[in-house]
């Protein structure tokens, strides 16, 4: 099993590196560009890209885009090199192609001087040179990509859509309407479903049908969809090694208008069975498990911590200390989001 977790402070511009052995931060990168969001871990360069999305602030709520990517050494933890992705902003979510040793990332906008939107742009990890782009008609926050690289699906956030990628040849292919707008999407264990959450934040605002959207791969069209408890929004989704699907769910004081501890849902790999659920932190967003499958790790955006979950008995079992003082200049708080185990 892995033994470091590198997580992201957004307001912090931080990596902090974690000891799973000792329980111990036993490595800090500080100084890093505005506002690094996301992580993806590169095991064959030994390395950890970093999306840097918006100068500050989350999305829907921020000042100006970023266009940086910046690449961090895993052996010494320190910053080496950044990846310029102009004339695209605000990337975000990442995959790697291994075959073709590709980095695709989502992008809010492919080129605003070209009058072009969101989508996926491709990176060649070789030249680090955008070598394709995808437009999506809309703002890309997420994305899945399909085990064999050939098609991606888009979160489009507040999008009524899912957009359908032709990723060979390079271009939007068709759509799966959403109403109500998508989040945080994985792939099921088995390979032959999305699982997207729905509907789409609204900050201060709960839904009023939550649920987990399942889409078949060979038609895309929805054939499932799983209700989730009234009371909580859907942040996420993420599908351990061992196929228990794990779905984070923010909540809201909605007459103060400001985000509370929110929780976890466990499902079986079917999402037929609830296998229980845990407390998590403020606001509960990206989310890992460890390879072997028995350890699950929440990160809590506005909390700044991480909780870390027995998956096999579904209850929390620490919670880490990640950036939990808030800066006051800052009244947009992200200061736990991305994460890798390595």
């Amino acid at each position: 099993m892995e033994n470091t977790l590198a997580v992201l402070s957004c307001t912090g511009q931080s990596i902090s590196f974690f000891d799973l052995t000792s329980n111990t931060r036993k490595g800090y990168l500080g100084g890093l560009p505005a506002e690094p969001h996301e992580l993806c871990l590169d095991k064959k360069r030994n390395v950890l890209y970093a999306s840097h999305t918006y100068r500050d602030g989350m999305y829907g709520l921020y000042s100006s885009y970023s266009r940086e990517i910046s690449i961090i050494d895993l052996v010494t933890m320190k910053f080496m090199d950044i990846i310029d992705v102009t004339p695209a902003e605000a990337p975000h979510d990442f995959a790697i192609d291994t075959q073709h040793d590709i980095l695709w990332v989502t992008v809010e906008k492919i080129s605003a001087a070209d009058g072009l939107g969101g989508g996926l742009i491709a990176i060649d990890l070789k030249t680090h040179k955008v070598t394709k782009r995808i437009e999506c008609l809309f703002e890309v926050h997420w994305f899945v990509m399909t085990p064999d690289g050939k098609r991606a699906y888009t979160c489009n956030k507040t999008a009524p859509f899912i957009s359908i990628l032709d990723l060979e040849e390079a271009r939007m292919i068709g759509k799966i309407d959403v109403p109500g707008g998508t989040e945080q999407p994985d792939l099921s264990s088995c390979g032959q479903y999305l699982l997207f959450p729905t509907p789409s934040l609204r900050f201060g605002t709960l839904p009023s049908d939550p649920a987990i959207l399942a889409i078949d791969l060979t038609t895309e069209h929805i054939v499932k969809t799983v209700p989730l408890e009234k009371g909580y929004g859907p942040a996420s989704v993420h599908v351990a090694p061992t196929g228990v699907v794990m779905v984070a769910q923010y909540r809201f004081d909605e007459a103060k208008r400001i985000p509370i501890n929110g929780k976890v849902s466990v499902f079986d790999a079917k999402l037929e069975t609830l296998l229980g659920e845990v407390e998590s932190g403020i606001m509960p967003l990206t989310m890992r498990a460890s390879s072997d499958g028995r350890l699950g790790f929440v990160a809590a955006a506005k909390g700044g911590t991480i909780d870390v979950i027995d998956l096999e008995h579904v209850k929390k079992l620490r919670t880490i200390d990640v950036d939990v003082v808030a800066k006051k200049e800052n009244k947009f708080q992200t200061t736990a989001h991305g994460m890798a185990l390595f």
